[in-house]
């Protein structure tokens, strides 16, 4: 795995879809 040097835009693509996931559990529960 290359994760010795990861780019920022995969760093911000996994918070995005964290984000989102989270969104949408909160959502869904509701």
């Amino acid at each position: 795995m290359l994760s010795h040097k990861m780019p920022k835009s995969i760093w911000y693509f996994l918070i995005l879809t964290g984000a989102v996931s989270t969104f949408v559990a909160c959502t869904g529960v509701s």
